[in-house]
């Protein structure tokens, strides 16, 4: 059980190091071993949306979706997904449905985060169960995710 929880922390990890470049960030409330929950950031950095209380799910039972990377999820940090205010202009932020489509445009497959509930919303989850090769063709991918939302 030991060396499974090392695989799984060693992708997380790995996924953990791109998050930014592809411009996501991680709840940080998330402990799961499982999975990674990611939310568009902000502008200023935070994530979009919000979680009240619990990190999203809070179970590592039942990853639906496989793929590239998974399925993925949510972050904790503050406001409201979808407009935000940045000195009196409203900057979008991708929605994790935009994420999710994105994702697939880039061949990573993810899960939206309202799959696990409301507290899910703009959020998607990543999932650390796909193989090793799966995950680091994600990581190679993930850094042209703004790309691909700036297009969408």
């Amino acid at each position: 059980m030991a060396e499974q929880r090392a695989v799984y922390a060693r992708r997380r990890e790995k996924l953990l190091a791109v998050l930014d470049a592809a411009g996501l960030v991680n709840d940080p409330l998330s402990v799961a071993g499982l999975y990674i929950w990611a939310a568009a950031k902000r502008p200023g950095g935070a994530a979009g949306g919000t979680v009240d209380g619990d990190p999203v799910g809070g179970s590592a039972a039942g990853d639906p979706v496989g793929g590239v990377a998974g399925d993925s999820g949510a972050d904790a940090a503050g406001g409201v997904a979808g407009s935000n205010h940045d000195g009196g202009s409203v900057v979008e932020v991708p929605t994790g449905w935009d994420i999710v489509q994105a994702c697939a445009e880039l061949g990573i497959v993810v899960a939206p985060g309202d799959f696990y509930g409301e507290a899910g919303r703009d959020r998607v989850r990543i999932s650390l169960t796909a193989t090793d090769s799966a995950i680091d063709e994600a990581v190679r991918r993930l850094p042209h995710l703004p790309e691909v939302l700036r297009l969408g």
